[in-house]
Order: structure tokens, then C-alpha cells, then sequence
């Protein structure tokens, strides 16, 4: 900064008539040290003795070069900005500085966060496009909408050669495949009714096993969020004097005690309950 100082004010092109001048403040990469720098800076500088003119000029700070990160960036033009006073930073990249009703006089000379995110996003967009590969028998590939291609393998029960039933693959759906050949059937599908010896109806406290010819208990049952919610609405008990219960918000009934500072036998004060 200092280099780019004294070739503006040694260039009779660049700011003619204009000398500029600077303070340089270490931040130590601390969000605290910039604040405090900012305070300072807003505060404005001491008077300056011009030899060119004879006379004192206000030491007001025209503008701030830094921070060299976004979170410093940010409180220093929380701090600055509502004093207008310009801020430039060189490598705060966080997209939200571009929000100009938060961050008014904030500029910087490093593309936001946000363009990089757009072009990785599309870069990853079109790779995805071109995703078409085959692996142990499944298919990989994305629609137009960046859907994989809806494929599912079609299951039925049956009984294998040790009278066992097992799952078993009768056929396929894939959407790629032209109207009328999204279907394809590889095996017959057996069906069993409900009053088949193949199929053991299960009382609800019990699970029935892999060879489905068994009843087993079941395990250890974990309530659903619903059921749960339906619980805490119907809360409604008293314990240590205390009443708990839950209104139609979720809250509980308003109920307080109240205390006062009275004296006791003793002469001492001691907090009594006078009402509720």
C-alpha cells in the first residue's frame, strides 16, 4: 500500500493536486484490533500542519483499506459506514458484503464468493449431465431434471427348493425404455392368500420370522413423533404441589407464587408466601 501511495502522489497523471496520505494498522488477523482500529478511525485524526499552505488541516480519514478477511471486514464497516466513510477491501469474499442496505460504502477488488459458487455449481451441473455409466448391473444416468432414471427391480415371495420363502427378482421397470418395454417380466409371480399354510397371521405384539411359518416378540418399541405429540397434549398431573399440564399452544398454565420479605419471630426477614 505504501508503494501504490507514493506512485499516486509522485504522478502528475494519477491525482493531480491531490497528496495523499495514510496510517497502517495491524489487525493481527483479530476481529477485537479491527474494531478498536475502527473506532479510531472514526473518531478522526489529529490535526495536520501543511508546509506547502502554513496552516493546520482536519486530520478526517477519508477512506479504509482493509480488512484482508470478511469477518473483520464486516464489523469494520458495521462501524464506518454509518459515518460514510469508504471502505476497500482487497480479500473479503463473503457474498452478504454485497448487500448494499447493510453495507453502504463497503467496495472491494476481489470477486464476491458468489461467482464462484455460480461457476462451480455449473461446472458440476454439466459433469452431471454427462454421468451415463453401468455398475454391477445397475445403470447411472440423469434426466433433464437432474432425476436418475427411475429404475426398480420387481420382488415377489416364493418358496425355494427347501420350502423356504425367499425374495426373489420377477422382473424389471426402467423408465428409459420406450412406451411399452418399460415392463419386463423375467419369472412368474406366485401368490399366496391369506389362509394358505405358506402365511402365519401375527397377533400385533408379536413379528413374524424370515421363513414367515412363526410368531417372535417383537423388540423394544420406540414411540413415532406423533404419538409423542399426542402424549405431551394430554400431560396433566401434580407433583410437589406443582400442577403440569399444557394449553392449546404448547405452553403451560401461568401459575406463580407470591413471596414477601416479612419478619420472623427471630427479628430476622425470611421470604413468605402469601399468595398464588
Amino acid at each position: 500500500m505504501v508503494f501504490a501511495v507514493e506512485e499516486i502522489n509522485n504522478s502528475s497523471d494519477l491525482l493531480p493536486g491531490i497528496t495523499l496520505g495514510y496510517q497502517i494498522h495491524d489487525s493481527c488477523a483479530s476481529v477485537p484490533v479491527a474494531v478498536q482500529v475502527a473506532f479510531q478511525l472514526a473518531n478522526g485524526l489529529q490535526q495536520l500542519y501543511d508546509s506547502k499552505k502554513g496552516c493546520l488541516r482536519s486530520g478526517r480519514v477519508t477512506a479504509v483499506v482493509g480488512e484482508s478477511g470478511s469477518t473483520p471486514s464486516i464489523s469494520m464497516s458495521r462501524i464506518i459506514g454509518p459515518f460514510d466513510i469508504p471502505q476497500v477491501s482487497h480479500f473479503a469474499t463473503c457474498a452478504c458484503l454485497s448487500d448494499r442496505t447493510q453495507y453502504p460504502t463497503f467496495f472491494r477488488t476481489i470477486p464476491s464468493d458468489q461467482f464462484q459458487a455460480d461457476a462451480l455449481a455449473k461446472l458440476v451441473l454439466d459433469q452431471l449431465k454427462k454421468v451415463n455409466f453401468s455398475r454391477n448391473g445397475y445403470h447411472v444416468s440423469f434426466d433433464a431434471n437432474g432425476d436418475p432414471v427411475a429404475f426398480y427391480e420387481l420382488i415377489n415371495w416364493q418358496k425355494n427348493q427347501n420350502g423356504a420363502l425367499e425374495f426373489v427378482t420377477v422382473g424389471h421397470y426402467d423408465e428409459s425404455l420406450p412406451l411399452g418395454q418399460k415392463f419386463k417380466m423375467i419369472r412368474n409371480i406366485s401368490w399366496s392368500d391369506g389362509n394358505s399354510s405358506d402365511c402365519v397371521p401375527c397377533p400385533k405384539e408379536l413379528w413374524p420370522n424370515a421363513e414367515k411359518n412363526l410368531c417372535l416378540p417383537k423388540p423394544v418399541e420406540f414411540l413415532s413423533m406423533h404419538e409423542v405429540f399426542d402424549q405431551l397434549k394430554r400431560v396433566n398431573f401434580s407433583r410437589n404441589g406443582y400442577h403440569v399440564l399444557f394449553d392449546a399452544n404448547g405452553d403451560p398454565v401461568a401459575f406463580y407464587e407470591l413471596i414477601n420479605w416479612q419478619k420472623n419471630q427471630n427479628g430476622g426477614l425470611e421470604v413468605v408466601i402469601v399468595g398464588h
